[in-house]
């Protein structure tokens, strides 16, 4: 009958994970998730300016168009009184 050697023991505790091991990964990973996240914030301010920039552009397009058909700029109570919902009450 065979009996088990210290060296297979060893090398079966070997195979896994320690856990300061798994703290140096997590600890990295954690350090790398801060690192990152303000570089997201920044793309996110990034695209909301850049959405609203399109947005007045489109925006100034439609008042040049109305100039154009009309030979006048809409009145700002104009704009308003297209703007409301109606009201079903």
């Amino acid at each position: 009958m065979k009996t088990k050697t210290k060296k297979s023991n060893t090398a079966a505790a070997k195979r896994g994970f320690t856990l300061v091991e798994l703290l140096v990964v997590i600890g990295i990973i954690a350090i790398l998730a801060g690192m990152i996240l303000p570089a997201l914030g920044k793309a996110k301010d990034s695209a909301k300016k850049a959405q609203a920039k399109s947005e007045m552009q489109n925006i100034s397009g439609a008042v040049r168009a109305y100039e154009a058909e009309y030979s006048r700029f809409p009145i700002p109570t104009q704009i308003t009184k297209q703007l409301k919902t109606p009201d079903y009450t």
